[in-house]
């Protein structure tokens, strides 16, 4: 079962266009680690290296369908781990988000 939510998460940010997409910003690697943990089999998202131009305590952040922000954002809060910042991608770049 563990095959079919990481396939699925893996074609839906596949297809997921850069304007489409939020990148979370943690200050430790635990904070993202944890995360991880709470998103995992609810809805899609991918841990990465955090963009170059994008400042961070921790090296890894997360991306996820804009849409699927309040949903995350609940979870987060629900757990008490902070995000940090997040950005949305654009074709040319990142702009922030203000999500407080």
């Amino acid at each position: 079962m563990a095959s079919n939510a990481a396939e699925h998460t893996a074609l839906a940010l596949r297809d997921l266009a850069p304007e489409d997409a939020l990148v979370l910003i943690f200050n430790s690697i635990h904070r993202v680690l944890k995360a991880e943990k709470l998103f995992k089999g609810v809805l899609p998202f991918k841990m990465q290296p955090t963009p170059r131009p994008l400042v961070s305590e921790c090296g890894l952040s997360i991306r996820l369908h804009g849409a699927d922000f309040t949903q995350a954002l609940g979870i987060l809060e629900e757990n008490r781990v902070k995000v940090v910042h997040v950005f949305r991608e654009e074709s040319d770049g990142f702009s922030p988000v203000d999500f407080s």
